[in-house]
């Protein structure tokens, strides 16, 4: 996680911290406001909660197939 890049940037992942606890998500922007996305199709968008808290960018992640 890169904790210098913290001003949103659409398409790209974000570690950020709001009421709900940590939370890891894509940020989009749609018709002027950030939404919030999911790669997982159970989880809609939603937008980007006031409170939150942005930690930092995900630069790389690994999986374990």
């Amino acid at each position: 996680m890169d904790r210098r890049r913290r001003s949103p940037r659409s398409g790209r992942i974000y570690v950020a911290r709001t009421d709900e606890g940590i939370i890891v998500k894509r940020a989009r922007r749609d018709t002027g406001c950030w939404i919030l996305s999911s790669d997982h199709p159970n989880w809609p968008p939603r937008p980007w909660p006031a409170d939150a808290d942005l930690i930092g960018e995900v630069r790389w992640m690994a999986r374990t197939f």
